[in-house]
């Protein structure tokens, strides 16, 4: 949490978020909505669906929202590593 009082952790986590050269994630869909910022580098980020994918590139001090059940791939096309911090609310 933050200070004694603060910003206590609830209903939500928080990952730091590595991806290396050339990498790409498998699909991912949560129940709980979620949030990326990215803090270095620069990240495709895709949303297939049935007919085609949607993607967008994504830098620093850039962030994306993602609605609960909306399925995400991350591919790192550049030639550093990417870093961003994802924040995962609670499903429901």
């Amino acid at each position: 949490y933050v200070g004694g009082s603060g910003i206590k952790p609830g209903n939500y986590r928080v990952e730091l978020v590595k991806v290396p050269p050339g990498v790409t994630s498998a699909p991912n869909t949560l129940d709980a909505e979620d949030v990326y910022l990215v803090t270095s580098g620069v990240v495709t980020v895709e949303w297939p669906n049935e007919s085609a994918a949607e993607k967008v590139r994504v830098g620093p001090k850039e962030m994306i929202y993602n609605p609960p059940g909306q399925t995400t791939v991350f591919r790192n096309e550049s030639p550093d590593e990417v870093t961003f911090l994802r924040v995962i609310g609670s499903p429901g």
